[in-house]
């Protein structure tokens, strides 16, 4: 038999359970019943609550930047491709887009536009981007082609990515570039005007949008300048001072920084971008601690609280000074 009270087995008979003390006799007969069963154990409440939070926050986490990060952003460019197509062609050089591919060399990190350039005319030629878009978002790009007189050479143009880390853009739906060409020796320089590449993803690119707040620095002719001062280049670990331009006016501009000056000392380091009628974009002057060093092996750089320079604006076409203006950033 068993006790009733604490369920262990007792001799058949007892009227006092031995481990418990239970009065076992009742009414002149004997309480038997089965054995207790354990009672069955949860999980651990720390641990499941724990568990909750981190599920949680992996659906937020999803929601947030799914989207962002969806199966399109696995593939390099979104899925664009660019199909190869003659982009500029007159009686010195054909230019013909091949595709998009990661750069080579010293801009191994950054994409490139893959280019055939061949030479027509009769001496060597020098080709040179002065400005390109992605998307309608100004990118800074790097091209530098020496082509022999009656030879057809491969060449990468070069897209800056910290435009497009800003703005979020990760689809290149359309590219846009003027390009450059002169002969050796020659100052004449022959200009493409806007060319266009189109890609396999046409009309379904990100609409370019700043992240960030900047302050007003100039806006007068249909340009807008601005600057957030000191901050982290792009996705990189490296720092400088960011400027953001709009050009709505009807030509292509250049907009340089010099004379640069971090917490009293002087920078040295001038930084230029080009920017399309009707697009948007940032450039950073970078800053060169080693230089800073060399100036000042005692000064703290960090916090940057001040940030002067002189800011100037040409004409993209004939070189003309639009505008020149002292800037002053303070954190």
């Amino acid at each position: 038999m068993y006790c009733r009270n604490c369920g262990k087995k007792i001799e058949d008979g007892s009227a006092v359970c031995p481990h418990c003390g239970e009065v076992l006799r009742a009414e002149g007969g004997y309480w038997e019943v089965k054995p207790k069963k354990s009672e069955k154990k949860g999980l651990p409440i720390v641990p499941l609550i724990a568990l909750l939070v981190f599920a949680a926050i992996s659906i937020v986490i999803f929601l947030i930047l799914g989207p962002e990060f969806g199966s399109s952003d696995s593939k390099p460019y979104g899925g664009a491709k660019v199909k190869k197509q003659t982009v500029w062609d007159n009686d010195l050089l054909t230019v013909t887009a091949e595709g998009l591919d990661r750069a080579s060399g010293e801009y191994y990190y950054c994409d490139a536009l893959g280019l055939t350039i061949r030479n027509k005319a009769g001496q060597p030629l020098s080709v040179r981007c002065s400005s390109m878009t992605v998307n309608g978002a100004a990118v800074q790009p790097v091209l530098r082609a020496e082509i022999p007189a009656g030879e057809t050479a491969q060449a990468e143009l070069v897209m800056d990515h910290f435009s497009r880390d800003d703005m979020k853009i990760r689809t290149i739906a359309a590219i846009t570039m003027e390009l450059e060409a002169s002969a050796a020796g020659s100052t004449d320089v022959v200009r493409s005007g806007i060319l266009t590449v189109e890609t396999t993803k046409k009309g379904k690119g990100e609409v370019p949008g700043f992240k960030y707040e900047a302050q007003p620095l100039y806006e007068a002719n249909g340009i807008r300048v601005g600057t957030e001062g000191f901050r982290t280049i792009g996705t990189t670990m490296a720092y400088g001072v960011c400027f953001h331009v709009e050009n709505g006016s009807g030509e292509t501009i250049r907009v340089e920084v010099r004379d640069v000056v971090l917490n009293d000392l002087p920078h040295g380091e001038p930084a230029a971008a080009s920017f399309q009628p009707g697009t948007a974009g940032v450039f950073y002057v970078r800053a060169d601690f080693s230089a800073l060093e060399k100036i000042d092996k005692e000064r703290d750089f960090f916090p940057v609280r001040t940030v002067t320079g002189t800011c100037s604006i040409f004409s993209g076409a004939d070189g003309r000074k639009i505008a020149s203006f002292p800037f002053e950033f303070k954190k």
